[in-house]
């Protein structure tokens, strides 16, 4: 008598079963984690906020490769510039607003004078991607991964109609898809108008 047990054929059956089951749970996890670290990566980690915002009023050389320049602000401060600052947006000039910090690295933002009439006291700044906070404008560049700059809203700014939330975050929506975002900042930095 040959008396063995039949081939358990459910057995393999639960393994594969099992083995799906644990490629679809990863494959879940995958999907959120990727989700996740899209957010993280649009919405800057580290917000620094500025130390100095000015008008410049002259500038020590206009040089590109000197080893720094010194600017006399309208205020009459002066701000030092160092070759390896980060500039986000240009050098600045004459009669434009640099906005300037120190945090995490040494870091400044030029707004140039809006060229629009009715829009005195107004220097244009350019930004990849904004956010909005209830006491500021979160501006966010791609070649700053993972950084962004905080400047204060105006007293009577209101950008209400002009958001859409992004995995949390209130982003600001360009007029067109990939165009970026551009703010009207006054001469203390504080933001007066979404213009783009």
């Amino acid at each position: 008598m040959t008396g063995g047990l039949p081939p358990r054929r459910g057995l393999r059956m639960g393994k594969v079963g099992r083995a799906a089951l644990v490629g679809l749970g990863l494959a879940a996890v995958t999907i959120l984690l990727v989700r996740l670290l899209l957010g993280l990566v649009s919405y800057p980690i580290a917000i620094s906020s500025p130390e100095v915002v000015g008008v410049v009023a002259s500038k020590s050389t206009n040089q590109f490769d000197a080893p720094e320049v010194r600017l006399l602000l309208a205020s009459g401060d002066e701000l030092i510039l160092r070759r390896e600052d980060r500039s986000l947006i240009s050098e600045v000039g004459e009669g434009d607003l640099i906005v300037f910090g120190s945090m995490p690295q040494r870091w400044y933002i030029r707004g140039s004078p809006a060229t629009r009439a009715g829009r005195d006291h107004c220097y244009s700044i350019s930004a990849d991607r904004a956010y909005s906070e209830s006491d500021g404008v979160i501006l966010v560049w791609g070649e700053w991964m993972g950084g962004g700059i905080r400047l204060p809203k105006a007293p009577g700014y209101d950008d209400d109609g002009l958001l859409y939330e992004t995995l949390g975050h209130l982003e600001y929506r360009p007029f067109e898809f990939g165009s970026g975002v551009s703010f009207c900042p006054d001469e203390q930095g504080r933001v007066t108008e979404f213009t783009h």
